[in-house]
């Protein structure tokens, strides 16, 4: 029994909570006469105010009745003290068949638009359009939208925004504002970034006289640069083709440099090379020299000489100034002469004899003939001999030098002079007297001595050589 009562009343309270009312339960009546009836449905008809009880239909005449207080009344008074959205929406999700229904749904709209107002931006206005179709206040929304919408087009100055204002209200009231200022942000654009072509495709769709003069400035301003930057880049390309060459002809001359170099360094080496390799070839053949045994020349037979004899200095020196012949050395000599063995000696500057000057010029030296009788047959071909005379021992030793080159056959005698001056010349001695004059053998190849013991002794020390 207790289990039953249980289940009972658990299902009493979810029916309250969770069930939908039905009708007017619990309604109450007040009447004038003060009482107060609680019925759970009732219902007018015919001027009077009817429900069910146990006894079967009772009817009150409305004359009698003060008020009718239902729970959807006092729901609805104290949904109306708290005037939310929130509670209009509960209002209704429990009294749907109120009469207050329609009344709580305006008000759910009266207070959505409120809030679509606090926040004003186009985005609420459109979505509270789109979620109330049928709102009282759907042509305020509509112009609010569509105001708010061209001020967000014009505040932010984008073609997308006013290219969906249009699309939005193709109808509007900002209609030319915004297809005025579409043309302007594409002219803008086009003004910066645009080209020729696009400028003139451009002003072929624009009927502004304004907007046509801005176009064709641009593209003359266009036209205009496009030339320069044209006559600019031929300059850089010139420039480049000049600095190419400048550049191709410093590697030319870095090249040839270099190549000069190289040959020169290659020349040098090579001379330095043969050099070395004359050298060597020349160190090696002498070494190849030293290393042969000696090979011992053959003699060459001794020719005797012949004995000759005696040559005075004079026949050497000149002839004599009378005489139109020499005395020559040997047998050959004193035939031709007329003489026999050495010959005599004159003293120097002093003519044979005496006598005068007449002959002088005619007899002072040999002719070609005596000259080829005279000259000893010499030992080799290159026999030089130099002859001097002493001149005293005060005035030391002349520095005259008789110089006879017996290689040449044509010419025997040659003599060299060194220029002495007339303070070192020796006076002229007397004539020597007969049979003191010296004679000289010159047939041993050896040089005359004029010079006397005492001069020759403090020239070399006292050593004969």
């Amino acid at each position: 029994m207790l289990r039953i009562r249980n289940l009972l009343l658990l299902i009493i309270i979810f029916s309250f909570f969770f069930a939908p009312a039905v009708g007017f339960a619990e309604s109450r009546i007040f009447l004038k006469d003060g009482r107060v009836i609680k019925v759970d449905n009732f219902w007018r008809e015919e001027g009077m105010v009817k429900y069910e009880s146990l006894g079967g239909i009772v009817g009150i005449p409305m004359s009698e009745v003060e008020k009718i207080v239902t729970p959807d009344m006092v729901a609805f008074t104290e949904v109306k003290k708290k005037d939310t959205i929130a509670d209009y929406e509960a209002f209704l999700h429990q009294f749907p068949k109120s009469e207050f229904a329609s009344l709580a749904e305006d008000r759910i709209m009266a207070l959505q638009f409120e809030e679509v107002k606090r926040i004003d931006t186009a985005p609420v206005y459109l979505d509270y359009i789109r979620r109330n179709p049928n709102s009282l206040f759907l042509d305020e929304a509509k112009n609010r939208a569509e105001v708010l919408v061209f001020q967000d087009a014009v505040r932010t100055n984008h073609q997308e925004k006013f290219q969906e204002y249009l699309k939005i209200y193709p109808e509007g009231r900002f209609v030319d504002a915004a297809k005025k200022a579409l043309e302007l942000i594409t002219l803008d654009h086009l003004l910066k970034t645009g080209t020729i072509s696009d400028l003139r495709s451009f002003a072929g769709k624009v009927s502004d006289s304004a907007l046509q003069k801005r176009l064709q400035d641009r593209i003359h301003a266009l036209q205009k640069s496009a030339e320069q930057r044209r006559e600019r880049k031929l300059q850089q390309q010139a420039q480049a083709a000049q600095r190419a060459a400048v550049q191709a002809r410093a590697k030319h001359h870095h090249r040839m440099l270099l190549l000069w170099g190289v040959g020169l360094v290659a020349v040098v080496g090579l001379a330095v090379f043969l050099v070395l390799l004359r050298k060597w070839k020349t160190v090696k053949v002498i070494t190849e020299d030293d290393r042969k045994p000696a090979v011992p020349e053959p003699e060459e037979p001794s020719v005797p000489q012949k004995a000759s004899a005696g040559v005075r200095y004079e026949d050497l020196v000149g002839a004599p100034k009378r005489s139109g012949s020499m005395a020559l050395p040997g047998p050959e000599g004193a035939s031709a002469s007329g003489m026999s063995g050495p010959a005599a000696l004159p003293e120097p500057g002093r003519p044979e004899g005496g006598g005068d000057d007449e002959g002088e010029e005619e007899s002072f030296f040999l002719n070609d003939t005596q000259k080829q009788e005279a000259a000893p047959a010499p030992e080799s071909p290159e026999d030089v001999i130099s002859l001097g005379y002493d001149a005293g021992e005060e005035n030391g030793a002349s520095s005259e030098k008789e110089v006879v080159d017996l290689s040449d056959p044509e010419t025997d005698l040659k003599l060299e002079l060194e220029e002495v001056s007339e303070e070192d010349e020796a006076p002229c001695a007397d004539p020597p007297v007969p049979g003191s004059e010296r004679v000289y053998d010159f047939s041993d190849g050896d040089l005359p001595d004029l010079m006397d013991d005492d001069e020759r002794k403090k020239r070399r020390g006292g050593g004969r050589t």
